[in-house]
């Protein structure tokens, strides 16, 4: 991990040394982020990956029919349902609600996953044991 922002001209060497550097795009202009787009041919075939950074259960429906049986990883990053403000989204759900849309969205991760595949999910404990019960009804206690 690089702690300081290196000299100009050791920035090269930087990249060089650290191919897999992780840097934030936030702290760069639209401006910026549309010319790295537009320097691929073609992204997707450039990249390892795919990152959909958007509304669980929408971005689960959308690879469903391209990715079924077929990911390695799923990472869901709910509401925690803490009812806290300073979240753009909705957190204060009843915990039936909150199960019920988790549920959708375990069930379409479900048919994604290959027979490896792992789900990770982030939670707090307001929510962990309803959670588990859940993961536990979706993809059985076996594959904890």
């Amino acid at each position: 991990m690089v702690s300081e922002l290196p000299e100009a001209g050791d920035r090269a060497a930087v990249l060089r040394t650290n191919p897999y550097l992780v840097i934030d795009t936030q702290f760069f202009d639209a401006e910026f982020k549309r010319s790295i787009l537009e320097s691929f041919d073609d992204i997707d075939s450039a990249t390892d990956g795919l990152l959909i950074n958007g509304d669980n259960l929408q971005a689960l429906n959308l690879i469903g029919a391209s990715y079924r049986r077929s990911l390695k990883c799923i990472y869901i990053d709910p509401p925690y349902n803490t009812g806290s403000g300073g979240f753009p989204y909705k957190d204060n759900y009843q915990h039936s609600s909150w199960l019920a849309m988790m549920e959708d969205r375990f069930e379409a991760a479900e048919s994604l996953l290959g027979e490896e595949g792992a789900i990770f999910v982030s939670i707090d404990s307001r929510e962990q044991t309803r959670l588990q019960l859940l993961l536990d009804e979706t993809f059985g206690p076996a594959n904890r």
